[in-house]
């Protein structure tokens, strides 16, 4: 039900249209949304006042300066949604999961600190029918409010794992039959050559520092996208997403 309560708490909160409106596809997490009062009501936002409605969610309007100040990224186009946190899929459910149907493909990422890069390789995961997301505890962005806005809300829909380790967790899969596929600059094989089959685990590392050396030792083979311009290298999600799309065009 719609207010004017000018109190705001600074939960955990995903921000602009499109990522509130894929939030509120799964609702259960949302405690109430804030809304510019200054903004026309266009279609979207017409959209989710009438879902917001609908699931009996309160809705509080407030000033643009009240949205500007408990906004995490700046960019929250008049609506941000405060929520209890997503969480993460737990190590063991995804080991259970995995030992009952192994026939999946897996994406794990090494040492990505950007939440916007995080979010975007979820999107694109999910996409392309990626069964989980594994992360390391320790030298990683995980989920933020920046990485759900960038992803779209897609982090909603995918299972998204951190683990103490990530060697050994490559060892872990490939107990499981796992074939570990590790995205490598140096690597000399052109990524539209090899051949993916299941089980798959795809392993992207950083932009800057790529995958690292005791890392690519656990992968089975690697795999580099050709640059033929003048870059050295390409953006983590760009990558990630070039990479996916090539290996999983070639499932075998």
């Amino acid at each position: 039900m719609p207010s004017r309560n000018k109190k705001i708490n600074r939960d955990f909160q995903i921000e602009g249209r499109r990522s509130v409106l894929e939030a509120l596809k799964n609702p259960s997490r949302i405690e109430k949304l804030l809304i510019s009062d200054y903004e026309k009501i266009g279609s979207q936002i017409e959209k989710i006042l009438k879902i917001a409605k609908k699931l009996d969610i309160n809705v509080d309007f407030v000033t643009k300066n009240q949205l500007d100040k408990v906004s995490h990224t700046k960019k929250h186009q008049g609506v941000i949604a405060t929520t209890t946190s997503p969480g993460y899929y737990t190590e063991k459910k995804l080991w259970d999961d995995l030992e009952e149907n192994n026939q999946r493909i897996v994406v794990v990422l090494d040492g990505i600190q950007d939440p916007h890069n995080i979010g975007a390789i979820s999107r694109t995961a999910l996409a392309m029918g990626v069964f989980a997301l594994v992360l390391p505890k320790r030298n990683s962005a995980g989920i933020s409010p920046g990485s759900l806005r960038s992803s779209a809300g897609a982090i909603e829909h995918l299972k998204i794992v951190r683990v103490s380790n990530i060697n050994s967790s490559l060892s872990k899969f490939k107990e499981l039959g796992f074939w570990v596929i590790g995205l490598d600059h140096n690597s000399n094989n052109e990524i539209n050559s090899v051949k993916v089959n299941f089980p798959s685990v795809i392993v992207v590392g950083s932009e800057g520092k790529g995958i690292s050396e005791l890392v690519l030792k656990n992968c089975d083979t690697t795999a580099k996208i050709p640059i033929k311009g003048p870059v050295d290298s390409l953006n983590a999600s760009v990558a990630a997403g070039i990479a996916f799309y090539e290996l999983l065009k070639n499932y075998q």
